[in-house]
């Protein structure tokens, strides 16, 4: 295993590469000025992937209570089935899933800030651990903003 340490001299970086013990001949200094380039670093993220991510930023995130089975309660899922997920309005107070556990269903009321469900970060029926997203809502009026948000990551992105 090589060793690397880094520091900070004046105003310049040093990086020291040790070789593991029986290769003590091995050792690298190098030296690089302020505002020089040190290295790139490429993450293999897809488009969609940075996108979900910047979205678990800036919209609110209602998260799981515990860990259960989640379903849409009925009137939101006909809402979804007929209009499409952004096209529903949530409100504090309103009836959004029933969580199955231990073979007893129980609903669940939204607590957030009103707004339209724009992202669903779960599947119907399956498991969801405690504290993990359930839906992305965003406010009617910031969702011009992040329509931009997400158009300007695609337009960069190719």
């Amino acid at each position: 295993m090589v060793t690397v340490h880094i520091t900070m001299v004046s105003s310049s970086i040093v990086i020291q590469h040790e070789a593991p013990p029986g290769w003590s001949h091995l050792h690298l200094v190098q030296v690089w000025q302020t505002g020089e380039k040190l290295l790139t670093i490429r993450h293999p993220l897809k488009k969609k992937e940075i996108i979900e991510a910047i979205l678990q930023e800036v919209l609110f995130l209602f998260e799981a209570p515990e860990r259960a089975r989640y379903y849409f309660a009925l009137d939101i899922q006909s809402q979804i089935d007929s209009k499409g997920t952004r096209s529903v309005f949530i409100q504090p107070g309103d009836e959004i899933f029933t969580m199955s556990l231990m073979k007893r269903d129980t609903p669940v009321f939204y607590t957030g800030e009103p707004g339209i469900i724009h992202s669903v970060y779960f599947k119907s029926g399956e498991s969801v651990s405690q504290g993990a997203p359930l839906i992305g809502i965003c406010a009617k009026d910031k969702l011009p903003l992040i329509q931009k948000i997400i158009t300007r990551v695609k337009a960069e992105w190719e």
